[in-house]
């Protein structure tokens, strides 16, 4: 059986590979084939590819995010939380070497770098867990490691290639694909589990192991393909074109250069607040709000409309405000992004605003209204990145924002955990007010930002 699962992954990536040839190579000759009148059409393609294959690697990284799925099946519950943790650890904390990945090695190279990283961590924890058990949990933690670091990565291209590619008139639209993509992968790896792969964990591994070799190969040929040189010189030549006769300084080379300039980007400190409190508290929120509803006292049925209904409107926030975010209502730049983040930032001052009246009748209304108002923020965070920096600095920007995010994240996870004696609203009582002060100035700064680019 292991000899014809792994005959059954070669397969799988000669198959990929092939495909991958055989488009390129169909897409270099239409590029000299195709008349100047259907250039249009042709860049058209290449952007449906490209936007295609960030999704697929943007859906590869939500493996990460349904471990609790079969985490059970494959060990007892606290050496499970182990290797999530390190799984998290791995997506998190390594979120800057990603970015710097990105721009270093561009989307291909990462792309097929995050496959292999995946790949091999999985593959090691699945065959030191197959073997050893839970005493080789060591080791298995360090392959959950890189499996982090791999689906972090995977992300990173898939997000910002994306946007990359568009027109920065498009870029929300981009980004709201793609995120709208993974969170359509954490439905789609559950029911490819349920389905086919209950009670046979090392099986579902085998298949996100296969996944994410055909999602790095099939991205890397498609990224090195006529299809992304032509989006990406198209994207270039209009961005020349707007910045003919301005001084535009070039970026630095080294990576310390890059993040000096980072640091002193006059967006870099409105962008450091959006990921240190509303998209690090929704991080963590997330993950415990079951925690907050049992303490009130919520029947079973109420939890689970709230569960099925945070997904459903955190990606209509990303549809939402992704469109809201690319609006440039009579020529002014920046109008519909900073709009879109002071409304949605406006939902959460709302939503805390409920809370403090009453957290049991209003909890289910402010999950909603904080799903609606994450999908915002995620889906303007990643159009502000492409309209504050340069194409070269995006992936070290990106990574290094969500490095940092750990920080207040660890801070949130830590005080939204009330201890065990504690039952009823007091339990939160003073984390909804500290997390609603928070949101409320960024709500102030919003505005004072909206205000300033309705002037310009």
């Amino acid at each position: 059986k292991e000899g014809a699962k792994y005959l059954l992954w070669c397969g799988l990536l000669l198959t990929g590979s092939a495909l991958g040839v055989l488009h390129c190579r169909r897409t270099a000759r239409a590029a000299k084939a195709v008349p100047q009148s259907s250039k249009s059409y042709a860049l058209a393609m290449s952007r449906f590819q490209i936007l295609g294959i960030c999704c697929i690697l943007a859906a590869q990284y939500t493996m990460l995010l349904i471990f609790g799925v079969y985490g059970s099946e494959l060990l007892d519950p606290g050496d499970a939380n182990k290797l999530y943790a390190a799984a998290s650890w791995g997506a998190c904390f390594l979120a800057a070497p990603a970015g710097v990945c990105f721009d270093a090695l561009g989307p291909a190279w990462s792309t097929l770098l995050g496959g292999a990283m995946s790949t091999f961590g999985l593959g090691t924890a699945a065959l030191v867990l197959g073997s050893y058990g839970a005493a080789s949990l060591l080791v298995a933690s360090v392959g959950y490691l890189l499996f982090g670091f791999g689906a972090t990565l995977l992300n990173t291209v898939g997000l910002l290639a994306a946007v990359r590619v568009v027109p920065s008139q498009h870029s929300g639209k981009a980004a709201a694909c793609v995120l709208c993509s993974a969170a359509l992968g954490i439905s789609f790896h559950t029911a490819v589990h349920a389905k086919w792969y209950r009670g046979a964990p090392f099986h579902f591994i085998n298949y996100q192991i296969a996944y994410s070799i055909l999602s790095a190969v099939i991205g890397f040929m498609i990224f090195r393909s006529q299809s992304w040189k032509l989006a990406l010189a198209e994207v270039e030549k209009q961005e020349d074109g707007k910045s003919s006769g301005e001084s535009s300084p070039q970026s630095p080379s080294s990576t310390r250069g890059r993040m000096f300039g980072i640091l002193k980007n006059k967006d870099f400190p409105w962008l450091a607040a959006i990921y240190l409190i509303p998209i690090a508290y929704c991080f963590a929120w997330l993950g415990n709000w079951p925690v907050c509803a049992t303490s009130l006292g919520l029947p079973a049925e109420a939890q689970t409309r709230i569960g099925l209904s945070v997904g459903l409107f955190s990606a209509l926030g990303r549809v939402v405000f992704g469109l809201l975010g690319d609006w440039v209502p009579k020529g002014r730049g920046l109008v519909g992004l900073e709009l879109g983040f002071t409304a949605s930032l406006g939902l959460f001052a709302g939503s805390f605003l409920l809370l403090c009246i009453d957290q049991r009748m209003f909890f289910e209304a402010a999950m909603r209204l904080q799903s609606l108002g994450y999908g915002g923020v995620l889906c303007l965070a990643a159009v502000a990145l492409r309209a504050s920096f340069s194409g070269e600095d995006l992936g070290t920007a990106f990574g290094f924002l969500y490095q940092i995010l750990t920080v207040t994240f660890m801070l949130f996870n830590w005080a939204c955990v009330p201890s065990s004696n504690c039952e009823g609203a007091e339990c939160f009582k003073a984390f909804f007010n500290l997390s609603g002060v928070l949101h409320a100035g960024c709500v102030l700064w919003g505005v004072r930002r909206l205000l300033r680019a309705l002037k310009r």
